[in-house]
């Protein structure tokens, strides 16, 4: 009965607080009952696009921009999304949000190229965070050749990433690590890096390690 009321309940805001927009061909798939989608708008240009929506996520204020073919976002159990734009262009392009991320507003993950980005499960991911996976223009060397091809971005299980960070393509961080204020973090990182590390800086480094984070900053006092 009580999940007979909760089905109701979430299907009346969606109805009076929670505008559903979507434009083009795009696929949403809603795996569970317990969605709630505020303020969502989705806009696809291209084939065999999908986005994936599982049990108990709740999306406000969330915009998804797709231009191309065969691209996928898939948003995990329990994730909580908000202020936050999803933007994808060309073929073969993926974004995945583990179960139980959240993020707090002004979020953009963009994938191109074919490339993805992967945040694992009870990743927290703080205002103004940007993750990118390419340039938006070409850089070549004296011969005319091109050297800035698009990379995946990794994320591993609960990483908090702070306020301003941003993430370039090629970037891995590991499980348990804290990303600090203003970071800006790319590939070059990835060879010194373990589970548990403070990371911070412009370019970012490993400045503490043996670390981990609680979402209740007074745990363990």
């Amino acid at each position: 009965m009580k999940t007979i009321v909760k089905r109701i309940g979430i299907k009346v805001y969606n109805l009076k607080n929670g505008p559903f927009w979507k434009q083009g061909g795009a696929i949403v798939e809603r795996q569970g009952h317990n969605i709630v989608l505020d303020c969502v708008k989705i806009r696809s240009h291209g084939k065999n696009n999908r986005v994936i929506i599982e049990d108990g996520v709740r999306l406000h204020h969330v915009k998804i921009q797709i231009s191309g073919n065969d691209n996928t976002i898939i948003i995990g159990r329990n994730c909580s999304i908000q202020d936050t734009i999803f933007a994808m262009e060309e073929d073969h392009n993926s974004v995945t949000l583990g179960a139980g991320t959240t993020t707090t507003g002004g979020v953009v993950f963009s994938a191109i190229e074919g490339s993805k980005i992967i945040v694992g499960s009870d990743g927290m991911i703080s205002r103004d965070v940007w993750f990118f996976t390419g340039d938006g223009h070409g850089i070549v060397d004296e011969h005319g050749k091109r050297t800035n091809y698009s990379q995946d971005i990794i994320i591993g299980d609960h990483v908090w990433i702070g306020y301003r960070a941003i993430l370039t393509k090629g970037c891995k961080i590991c499980n348990n690590s804290i990303i600090a204020v203003g970071a800006v973090c790319n590939r070059s990182l990835n060879a010194v890096l373990s589970e548990g590390c403070v990371i911070g800086g412009n370019p970012a480094k490993v400045v503490a390690s043996e670390k981990n984070w609680t979402r209740n900053r007074k745990d363990g006092e």
